[in-house]
C-alpha cells in the first residue's frame, strides 16, 4: 500500500492520533480521518493507496479569501 498526500498542508501529530491502536487499517484510517477532520483534511482508502486530500467544499490555503 502506498500513500498519496494531496492535501495542500502538512500537519503535526496530536495526542488523538498518537493513541489509534488498532490492526485493522480501514478502521485505523477512519480514525485518523475524524482527527483531522476539523482541518480539512480526508483520509481515505482507494484502491492501493492511502489518501490524504481537502475536503471537498473547502478552500485551499493558497486561495481562500480573508
Amino acid at each position: 500500500m502506498t500513500l498519496s498526500y494531496l492535501h495542500p498542508s502538512d500537519f503535526t501529530l496530536h495526542a488523538q492520533v498518537a493513541d489509534i491502536r488498532t490492526s485493522n487499517m480501514q478502521d485505523a484510517i477512519n480514525q485518523l480521518s475524524a482527527a483531522y477532520a476539523a482541518q480539512q483534511v480526508v483520509i481515505v482508502s482507494e484502491q492501493n493507496q492511502i489518501v490524504v486530500r481537502l475536503a471537498e467544499g473547502s478552500a485551499s490555503p493558497a486561495t481562500a479569501t480573508p
